[in-house]
């Protein structure tokens, strides 16, 4: 049995694009300091990059072949649905940087991609058929996927403030 937080927001919702939405995390782990959540609904790549925003966290970055691993392990996301994650081009055709600043240097790239179709400046996780390992595919903007967030993990003690900051009800689960 898995014990997982899931974060929800009361006291307010968070406005994306003129519309209001609850937002709805679910923890999926730690790891390297981090600590990993991902949306149930779907976003576009604003919405999801202000989602990640509104609980102190930045769409993920993914710096390694065993974080890839861990992450599109079946116990947390799988490698079926498509999952924005933090690698941005912030200039038409330029390079991919990582939105939380961290370096660059592991890459996981489908076959043929990036390539630009269009002004495609973000970056979706598990793109191609199941099993493909969560490679990568740039994607325009527009086009909705649930969002990989990452949040650093807080030291012990502060959750409560962190929580009370933010107006989060952080409550655990059990998951079979």
């Amino acid at each position: 049995m898995q014990i997982t937080k899931q974060v929800t927001l009361f006291l307010g919702l968070t406005a994306l694009s003129g519309a209001v939405h609850a937002v709805d995390l679910t923890s999926i782990g730690t790891m390297d300091g981090r600590e990993f959540f991902v949306s149930t609904d779907v976003y576009n790549a604003s919405d999801a990059s202000d989602l990640a925003a509104s609980i102190g966290g930045n769409l993920a970055s993914i710096l390694s072949q065993g974080e890839q691993d861990w992450i599109i392990d079946p116990s947390r996301t799988g490698d079926k649905d498509r999952f924005w994650i933090g690698y941005t081009r912030h200039v038409f055709d330029g390079p991919f940087s990582w939105d939380d600043g961290a370096a660059v240097g592991y890459e996981n790239w489908y076959a043929n991609e990036p390539n630009n179709s269009g002004d495609e400046r973000n970056t979706v996780m598990n793109w191609g058929s199941t099993g493909n390992h969560g490679q990568w595919n740039d994607w325009g903007s527009e086009n909705n996927a649930r969002a990989l967030v990452t949040v650093a993990e807080p030291e012990p003690g502060s959750i409560a403030s962190l929580a009370l900051g933010a107006g989060l009800l952080i409550r655990r689960r059990r998951r079979s």
